[in-house]
């Protein structure tokens, strides 16, 4: 039995429940809305901050690429200089026969490559008996020889100095500001017949042969280049 009251009642129950429904509805979708754009926010936060750690990391490698190969133009420089003050060595400094068979003279090559000045082979008669393998053995190159340790041993090589348009800097040398460190050595290579077809070895007429091997250090000290050339100038007698 429903009277008129109880449906009236009922009426009024249903209304106030969905009154409440319509209020509690919009308040949900707001909240999840909210949720929604916090978490797009933080993804795009995160995209971001990757492509910003990409850049960073990207810029970093550039600079120390572009650092890397600065050095390395210093070092090539520094070895070219020792190269070229070798070679002008070679040509002033009056090197004599006894110089190269070490028996005398200033600038003895030997096989302990003293002052720089290296030979590891037998010169003792005319040009053609000069032999690079004594006994048929050939002997380790002093520039890469590990015992004979030419580039620690400051008395087995010699460093680039001061000379010309070189400026002197402490224990370095500069050219245009840039200090440049490089050291070097000279091998005798015995003899090669020279330009002129009368001049031969077996008449004790070749030119004296050498090998210049320079060894540049960056202004850092963090890179090195070693060059090598190779010389020849009317033999001494």
């Amino acid at each position: 039995m429903c009277g008129k009251s109880c449906r009236s009642l009922c009426n009024c129950a249903m209304r106030t429940e969905a009154n409440i429904v319509q209020k509690v509805v919009p308040i949900n979708i707001r909240n999840e809305q909210r949720g929604v754009v916090l978490i797009v926010a933080l993804v795009i936060l995160l995209v971001v901050t990757l492509l910003g750690v990409a850049v960073m990391r990207g810029a970093t490698l550039d600079l120390k690429m572009a650092n890397n190969s600065q050095e390395r133009h210093q070092a090539f420089n520094a070895a070219e200089a020792a190269l070229a003050q070798a070679e002008a060595f070679l040509i002033n400094a009056g090197i004599t026969n006894a110089d190269l068979q070490n028996t005398g003279g200033t600038h003895r090559f030997n096989s302990t490559c003293t002052n720089g000045y290296c030979f590891l082979g037998s010169n003792t008669g005319g040009q053609a008996a000069c032999d690079l393998a004594p006994g048929g053995v050939i002997p380790v190159e002093p520039w890469r020889d590990s015992t004979l340790d030419v580039w620690g041993n400051n008395n087995r090589h010699r460093n680039l100095v001061s000379s010309g348009n070189l400026v002197s800097s402490g224990n370095a040398v500069n050219v245009g500001g840039t200090p440049l460190q490089a050291k070097y050595i000279i091998e005798f290579r015995c003899f090669i017949n020279g330009d002129d077809a009368g001049a031969l070895i077996s008449s004790d007429l070749g030119d004296a042969l050498f090998r210049i091997t320079a060894r540049g250090i960056s202004a850092a000290g963090n890179t090195e280049v070693m060059l090598q050339s190779t010389f020849r100038m009317t033999a001494p007698h």
